[in-house]
This record gives structure tokens, sequence and C-alpha cells, in this order.
């Protein structure tokens, strides 16, 4: 046989490697009557073991932890050894003939440290596995192994087969292996006391699935208000809206598993746990109005349990029923506007209100807020504002223009300056062709119209606007009511706006910039409005600020 030729035997450094034992001790194993002959040897002189050999003499002496619980002999039964404890796990155990075997279960919404950490934690187990998220083809969910690492004296060479670290462990095989079904519980219901409390040939229990919100703040808070307060019905909605939705995601689990969990099907998997009904309760019941007067009660409070609420409903929906959402970072000295705007800002003293749980700022800068739209802000410690951005103004004058920065600001006729409101789902950004110009053109449509209406979605329909924010404009440019009316009704864009986008050259189309051009690369706007351009006669006149 060619020694090139790929082979599946194990060199006496390969058997090593795969045992775990420095190469000495297998020289010396291999003279032992019980120890596996080598199958052939190469005409170098070089003898190989076949690897199932090895693995079989491994798991009856002792060192079945060297080997994947797939080849591992099935046990009629195995004795199962109840649970062990882990960081944000649970490890059911089984005594089998060969060693240990430790199925660990990540539990619901819980910090899971990793594998590794999780090994550590088992000492003395043979053969991990771990459920993993998702489902084979024959409906039984995912499992993985994982053999422990080890580094020899001397590595195999380009002979040996090397079978260490992570491997898949179907469904079936573990069942086989344990000589019993193995219990499954959905992610939802993967909750330590029930997996402790559960033993081999126990019925499914039925219990309530864990949500992914801190339920148990959102209903102590409601209590403290009269259920027909806007506080309790926005509060007791939620919280039995997201139970609801727990109980959904166990059952989706379970109908994932198909056939593998039928009766009259083999008896690999059995079902431990199935979720508590709960009625559905949908949001959109409560009018928008009741919504954010329910929620504006919570946020101006001080106390901790209203700031577990807060964060509650950040993490559920980014807080699409607050007044305000889309923490955004703020640069002061960007642009005359910004300058503006956090000079008006106001220092707020503790206890803060519940609202600025909306904020996660670097550093402890004081904590601020807007007088015109009570929005909270927080000082960086780099210098700029976390400042979350309303997601409607409360003005009483008309749009009188548009300053493009970060966040895009708005001033209204009465002088008054605002940063253009966004809803909670939405970024807004120019320059370029997609969703965040969008959201601008849609959004500044509507405050054309309506200083007061909520920040928007991007609007495929919205296309006369598009082709302005679209346009690479330099950071600070001033867009007149004029201007964008105009542009709305289809009218062409300004020269003077080509002239800012395309580095002075007002015929330039967007297609014909580079695409590595960004408003950060194009010329100072100051020097874009000395290049002499007539503008279009019905056009307006204007310039950077």
């Amino acid at each position: 046989m060619n020694d090139a030729m790929p082979f599946t035997g194990l060199t006496l450094s390969g058997v090593a490697h795969k045992l775990g034992v420095p190469r000495l001790h297998v020289w010396w194993r291999a003279k032992a009557a019980d120890f596996p002959n080598p199958r052939t040897r190469l005409a170098n002189g070089t003898d190989l073991w076949s690897a199932e050999e090895v693995e079989t003499w491994a798991l009856t002496h002792g060192r079945g932890r060297r080997v994947p619980l797939t080849r591992w002999p099935s046990s009629t039964p195995a004795e199962y050894a109840g649970t062990r404890d882990l960081t944000g796990a649970i490890a059911q155990c089984w005594h089998h003939p060969a060693g240990t075997i430790a199925l660990v279960w990540r539990l619901t919404e819980q910090y899971h440290p990793g594998n590794a950490q999780h090994l550590k934690e088992l000492p003395g187990v043979s053969a991990v596995v771990f459920v993993d998220n998702g489902f084979d083809i024959y409906g039984y969910p995912d499992l993985s192994g994982t053999l422990p690492t080890h580094r020899p004296a001397e590595p195999p060479n380009r002979l040996d087969t090397d079978d260490q670290g992570r491997y898949d462990v179907p469904w079936p095989t573990l069942a086989t292996v344990i000589g019993m079904p193995v219990p499954y519980w959905p992610y939802a219901l993967r909750h330590a006391e029930l997996i402790q409390a559960w033993s081999p040939g126990d019925p499914a229990v039925t219990a309530p699935a864990a949500p992914f919100l801190d339920t148990a703040a959102l209903r102590e808070l409601a209590d403290t208000y009269p259920t027909d307060h806007p506080a309790a019905q926005v509060l007791t909605t939620l919280a039995r809206h997201v139970a609801h939705q727990a109980m959904q995601d166990a059952l989706s689990d379970l109908n994932c598993l198909g056939s593998a969990g039928s009766p009259g099907t083999p008896p690999a998997l059995r079902i431990a746990a199935r979720p508590l009904t709960v009625p559905e309760a949908d949001l959109d019941a409560l009018t928008s109005t009741t919504r954010r007067a329910g929620w504006l009660e919570v946020l101006a409070r001080t106390d901790t349990l209203a700031a577990a609420c807060v964060r509650q409903a950040r993490q559920f929906n980014s807080g699409q029923d607050f007044p305000y959402s889309n923490p955004t970072q703020v640069t002061i000295d960007s642009t005359d506007a910004s300058r503006k705007w956090a000079d008006r800002l106001r220092p707020v003293a503790p206890p803060l209100p519940a609202g600025f749980q909306f904020l996660s700022a670097p550093g402890a800068g004081p904590a601020l807020i807007d007088p015109l739209t009570d929005a909270p802000a927080r000082q960086c410690d780099d210098g700029t504002l976390l400042v979350a951005i309303p997601q409607r103004l409360p003005a009483t004058s008309p749009l009188a223009e548009v300053i493009l920065d970060h966040p895009v600001w708005v001033r209204t006729q009465d002088g008054a300056l605002w940063p253009l409101p966004q809803d909670s789902r939405a970024g807004i950004s120019w320059g370029y062709s997609g969703s965040g110009p969008g959201t601008l053109a849609q959004t500044l449509a509507r405050l054309l119209d309506d200083i007061n209406a909520p920040g928007a979605h991007a609007d495929p329909d919205q296309k006369a606007l598009r082709r302005l924010t679209e346009l690479p404009l330099p950071q600070g440019t001033v867009i007149t009511r004029a201007e964008l009316e105009a542009i709305r009704a289809g009218k062409p864009i300004p020269a003077r706006l080509r002239m800012l986008a395309h580095g002075g050259d007002p015929y330039l189309t967007i297609q014909d910039v580079p695409p590595t051009r960004n408003p950060q690369q194009l010329q100072d706007p100051d020097q874009a409005q000395d290049e002499t351009e007539t503008p279009d006669d019905d056009q307006p006149t204007g310039g950077t600020r």
C-alpha cells in the first residue's frame, strides 16, 4: 500500500492522541494481552491500529470520555442519576457501564457562559451532550457532543484520524445508548425546577412558559393602579401578551417535533412538559391614546419598579408607545443647530425619572432633559450627548426648514428647533438609495402637512422627495420649506443643492458620483456657494449654515 494514500488506521501517536495519554503509555499498553493488536504494518515498519478496536478497548477500560457517544454500546437501561446545576444550565445524568452521560439543557432566558465552562463544571462525566437550537429532518431536536481537548507531546502524523472536538449526536442514538426515551422540554419550559423534578416514566406536566420579559415587574406595578387606569391597562396587556407569546413559542417547538413525539413512533423521545394555556392579549386593542397615556405615567415615576418596567418595554418593542425612542449620539459642535439645541437642555436632579432607563450612556455624566419635548439626555464621557428622539413633535408652528445633521433637525416658523421625529423601529439618514433616506423622505412629507405627525417608515411611493434625500448632501445643509414643497410637487432639485451634492457640478446625477464618495468627502459647502451658478428662476435660494 502506498504510504501517501489516506488510511483510517491509527499510528502509535494516533492511538495516544485518541486515548489522551503519552505515546510511551500506549507503547507499554500495546504489550498487554487485553490491548488490541495492530491491524497492519506499513512497508516502513509503522504499525496501524483499528480506530474501532481502540475505541472498544477504551470504553471497557475507563476511557469512554475519549470516544464519541455515537460509538457507545446500548444499555438496558442506564441508571438515571438525577441532575447537576450548571451556570445558566442544568445537566441530566445517566450512569452507563462505559461511564456517566450528561445531557445539558440551557435554561430559559439565562446567561450561558459557553460549552467549555459547562465541561469544567462536569468533572468525572464521560460523555457530555448539549441540546442545541433547531431540529433535524426527522423532527428530533439537534444534539451535539464534545470530546475533551488534548495536546499530546507528539502530534498525530498525516496517517492519523482526529475525531476530537464537536460532533453531532442523533436523538435516537442517545435514546439507544441510555436504553430509554429521552425527555424533551420546549425552550420556553426549560425551568430548573421542572427538569430537577423529572423521573423516568413521568407523564408530561403542564406549566407556564417563561416569557422573555420580566412580567412580574409589569404586573406588580399594574397592581398599584385602579384597573381602569391607562398605566394598569397597558402594563397588564403587555404582560399577558408576552405570556401568550411564550406559550405559542413552546407549542411551536412541540409542533416541530413532527412524528418524533407522536404515539406509535419508536420510543426515542418523551415530551416532558406542555405549556399552560394563556389567552391572547392584543396590544392594539388598546387605543394609541391609552397606550401613550399609560407609558407617560410610568416614564415620569422615579421608583425602581417603574424603571424595571421601562427596561422591559424597551426590550419588547424599543418603546414604540413612548413619546421618545431611538437613542442617538449627538456631537455638540457638529453644527450650529446642535449647539443651540444642547444649550437649552436642563439638568435633572436624582432620583431620575424612569424614562432615563431608555439611555445607556458610557460614563457618569449629568442627566439632562429637553424642556420642549421632555426627552431625556445623558452626557457621555467623550463629550457627546446621548438623547432619546421624540416620536412626534409638540410644536405649534409649521415647518420652516430642515437641517441635515445627526440627528436631522427641524426648525419651525416660530424659530423653535426640534430633532426630526423618528418611529421607534426606523432609522433616518440620507445620501444613498436605501430605507434610511426613504424614511427621511416620508417623514418630511408628513411634517409638511402636519407638524405633529408621528415619525414614519420608508414609503416607496414617496419618489419625489427621495430624489432629494438620496443626494450625498454635506452635513449641515439647510433645506427650506419652499424647496421641499417644490421638490415634492415634481419640480427640479434646486441648482444650489445639486452643486452641494456633486462637488460644484450641478449637472451630475447621483449615478455619476463615484461609489466611494460620501458626505464627509465632499468639498466644503461654503466653497460650493462661491462657485457661480445661476439658480432656477422658480427655485428659492439658500445655503448651508
